[in-house]
């Protein structure tokens, strides 16, 4: 795997000339092509991760390492207290109005927040439980966060320096050390691990292992679009720890408080029953969460463009553009979400027996996703237009949401309880969210072509599901086959546009393009 990139322009604050819709179309989807390849390749191998995993430590061990990774990964994303999203935000603007002093002092003052954060969330995890703060009738799980504690500043620092690339919409850099050497490594360090018999710390240590390396290529991409700005005793360095707090605290907090909204059931499970339910619940969960790739790949494009054109007055741009986005995004992920509800257990079939109930648990969730999914792009606009405390208001409704159902229902339910709490939890937060970007922006997402792809998907899921139980030879396999041909031929016709057409001329050319091949 390469991990050469051109250099970068002289001057990475020089603005952007697109001036219309299609222009703004092709920006946006010459990014996502970048992020989506690479994102596809991250969710597969991600993908044979959990399977293998699942399948290599059984439901129990299983379960103990996602809650160990769900827990580093929250306290990463808290710990840089938003400067990873806001770097984003603030590093946009200040490119575009090539306001250089500011955007240095962002970088220098999100990095020194990103630091501090990680060493204080790392520090307090490690500590609280070696003292016998945390998860006192569980010390097996307790030693587990001990050890995986020294990768929280890891973590944030990895987040901050993502952020930092995509500000310059370089998602080539960072689908090669993000989206691919992150989840390769793994891969790799986990099955070396499972060969040598070294169980859960093993594969926790693979994780770590990974976050590293992954750090490390991602900071080279940063110094080639920074360092020469770093250095450049000609530009004072404007702080600015004001705005970038004001805006980046309340993120920081929503962000951590989304993983704890994603997660939150991994977290209660452990809680309130054991780790063998936390080992069912992610085998199904993971599946779940297919519909998120293609948001991941949209929405890292689509968030300096909104900081853009929503500083710079460009209303209409703005809701053209939220249009083609999430029609974009329901075409891509329609198919994922079909697939999955029309042939659960012919997905689990390649799991051992005692994962079966997590089909169940993923279809329960699946429900819950597709809402939250389509309404991804609308919601990206209340943070990207400076409403951070909004955004926090929100999420914090949303956690108290899953956590009140979860409480009640895991007890009785084991994940199933925790599904229905999730899956209720991202419908009305998704809800919540399109209500109050359309107050905000007037922008609306939905258009009549988007209408008529969303209603003739449910159609056909409904359909297959109903095929499913008939009986018929080969089982999910033929229903399965029929819903994904019925929904490509719907997008075939009803989905795409004069401009979506040339717009994925240029997309195939950007995809060959990195492949070494001509468009």
């Amino acid at each position: 795997m390469t991990t050469q990139t051109p250099a970068p322009p002289r001057d990475p604050t020089a603005p952007d000339t697109a001036t219309d819709t299609g222009a703004d179309a092709k920006k946006l989807a010459g990014g996502s092509a970048m992020v989506l390849a690479g994102g596809v390749a991250e969710q597969g191998l991600r993908s044979v991760i959990g399977w293998f995993l699942a399948n290599s430590l059984g439901p129990f061990t299983y379960g103990a390492y996602t809650f160990c990774i769900t827990v580093l990964t929250v306290l990463g994303v808290l710990a840089p207290l938003g400067t990873d999203t806001g770097i984003v935000f603030f590093g946009a603007q200040h490119r575009v109005q090539r306001r250089r002093d500011q955007l240095k002092g962002k970088l220098l003052g999100g990095l020194l927040t990103t630091v501090v954060g990680g060493l204080v969330c790392g520090g307090v995890l490690w500590w609280g439980t070696r003292s016998g703060w945390f998860w006192t009738d569980k010390p097996d799980v307790a030693n587990a966060l001990a050890f995986v504690a020294p990768a929280v500043p890891l973590t944030a620092l990895l987040l901050y320096a993502v952020g930092a690339v995509r500000s310059m919409k370089d998602m080539r850099s960072t689908a090669l050390s993000f989206q691919l050497a992150f989840p390769l490594v793994t891969l790799v360090g986990a099955g070396a691990a499972i060969a040598l018999g070294l169980g859960l710390y093993g594969v926790l240590a693979a994780f770590m292992l990974a976050t590293a390396v992954s750090l490390g290529l991602t900071t080279v991409y940063a110094r080639r679009w920074f360092q020469g700005l770093l250095q450049d005793r000609s530009v004072p360095t404007a702080w600015g720890w004001r705005s970038m707090l004001g805006f980046s605290l309340p993120q920081g907090v929503a962000g951590a408080i989304y993983r704890l909204a994603s997660w939150t059931d991994i977290l209660l499970i452990m809680t309130l029953s054991s780790a063998d339910q936390v080992g069912l619940y992610r085998a199904g969960a993971q599946w779940a969460m297919l519909g998120q790739l293609p948001v991941v790949a949209i929405t890292t494009m689509f968030n300096p463009q909104v900081a853009e054109l929503w500083g710079n007055a460009e209303r209409d741009r703005l809701d053209s553009l939220l249009e083609v986005a999430t029609r974009w995004l329901v075409v891509l992920s329609a198919p994922l979400f079909v697939g999955l509800l029309v042939a659960p257990d012919l997905l689990f079939s390649i799991y051992k027996p005692e994962y079966a109930t997590a089909a169940s648990i993923m279809v329960i969730i699946v429900l819950g996703q597709v809402v939250h999914v389509i309404c991804t792009p609308a919601a990206r606009l209340i943070p990207m237009t400076g409403h951070s405390l909004l955004h926090l208001v929100l999420a914090v409704c949303a956690l108290a949401v899953n956590v009140s159902m979860a409480w009640v229902l895991i007890p009785r339910m084991g994940g199933h309880g925790a599904a229905i709490a999730s899956a209720t939890a991202f419908t009305l937060w998704a809800i919540a969210r399109l209500i109050a970007a359309y107050a905000i922006t007037r922008c609306f997402p939905f258009s009549r072509r988007t209408g008529l792809l969303l209603g003739g998907a449910a159609v056909i899921a409904l359909l297959g599901i109903q095929a499913g139980h008939l009986g018929l030879p080969g089982g999910q396999v033929l229903p399965l086959t029929a819903a994904l041909l019925s929904y490509a031929l719907l997008a075939w016709k009803v989905g795409g546009t004069p401009d979506d057409h040339a717009t994925l001329q240029m997309v195939k050319a950007r995809l060959l393009g990195m492949l070494g091949r001509p468009g």
